[in-house]
């Protein structure tokens, strides 16, 4: 069934059967995508497609597609609740944690679904097209928050509660040594130049001694704060909660990083959107994959010679130091037996 619409990129309607419902799609004409998840999907990446929210062709539970909400609505009839209007999502992340991918990969999913509205503490690591401030928007129910303390998880818990909504988190975790290994090279890289967090930093300080003052200067700065709270926060959450995405198993290959991303989307959206819908995101999400994709790479990895020098310095710190370092990966669940092992970057 052919259409022609003027002056619309539309060019072909489709009418399908899926599952038992009639769903439309269309033909786009290819457009470049951007990488903060504006813009069109390229020819040979699939675009996603959601003809429904959640019917799920094993469930045999029937659930509305969005043309049929639109319908509905025509009818009066109820439409189909959107993930965001009955879970609330917390995106927990940590000063290279793994935070940039993480907010990537949900800018990707999030579009697809609509982009709904999210807050974020800091604004570019908003999730959505469509952020605002957490602190002036605090019953958001998609919320970003970056090293978020104690109080930030009760609060947000609790705004879950008094909404009545089930909360999902995603928390972005990585080996606190590795962290602050990462953290020197990459402000060795003058990264946070312009960052306004940073307008204090002691630069000169940091710039003008070697690897192992300047991860001393980052452990007062900051760091030590990201390890407390990322270890309280791991103990807090339950895994009904939250969704534990660690950095060295979502980097370590194509096959984990797809494992992690279809974990990570399950646990936010299984039950309230479909399984063809489900793998229409996983493969939105592969763009970031940089094992598949390593152009998108080269502003993200540290110089692997900075990686080695700065490791081998941090067996020179305080000793107190390198003991709690050693106590926050084991609690964060990883294995100290072979302590210090080789840095994941």
């Amino acid at each position: 069934m052919m259409a022609h619409l003027p002056g619309l990129h539309l060019t072909v309607f489709l009418l399908l059967r899926s599952c038992g419902w009639l769903t439309w799609a269309s033909t786009l004409e290819a457009t470049k995508v951007n990488r903060d998840g504006s813009g069109a999907m390229p020819t040979d990446i699939p675009r996603v497609s959601l003809g429904v929210w959640g019917e799920s062709c094993d469930s045999g539970k029937p659930q509305m597609s969005l043309v049929q909400s639109r319908v509905s609505r025509r009818k009066g009839l109820p439409k189909a609740p959107k993930p965001w209007d009955v879970r609330m999502y917390f995106v927990a992340e940590h000063h290279k944690s793994g935070s940039v991918l993480l907010a990537q990969v949900l800018r990707l999913i999030f579009r697809d679904l609509g982009s709904p509205q999210c807050c974020s503490t800091v604004p570019h690591m908003n999730v959505t097209n469509n952020s605002v401030p957490c602190d002036e928007y605090p019953n958001s129910t998609i919320q970003v928050h970056a090293n978020p303390s104690p109080d930030t998880v009760q609060q947000v818990r609790a705004t879950a509660r008094r909404q009545n909504l089930d909360l999902r988190a995603v928390h972005a975790i990585r080996k606190p040594k590795d962290m602050l290994v990462s953290a020197y090279c990459f402000s060795m890289r003058g990264q946070e130049a312009d960052d306004p967090a940073f307008a204090n930093f002691p630069w000169v300080e940091f710039l003008s001694n070697g690897p192992a003052a300047g991860m001393l200067t980052l452990w007062n700065w900051e760091m030590h704060r990201q390890f407390s709270y990322m270890v309280d926060m791991y103990a807090r959450m339950t895994p009904l909660e939250t969704f534990t995405m660690r950095y060295e198993e979502v980097t370590k290959s194509t096959a984990d990083f797809d494992e992690n991303i279809q974990g990570l989307l399950r646990h936010f959206f299984d039950g309230l959107v479909s399984e063809t819908v489900l793998q229409e995101l996983a493969d939105s999400a592969k763009l970031e994959d940089l094992h598949r994709h390593p152009e998108i790479g080269h502003e993200h990895p540290n110089d692997p010679d900075c990686m080695e020098t700065a490791h081998a310095a941090l067996l020179s710190l305080d000793p107190a130091i390198l003991e709690q370092l050693k106590a926050w990966q084991a609690q964060l669940g990883y294995s100290i037996e072979n302590w210090p092992e080789p840095v994941i970057d």
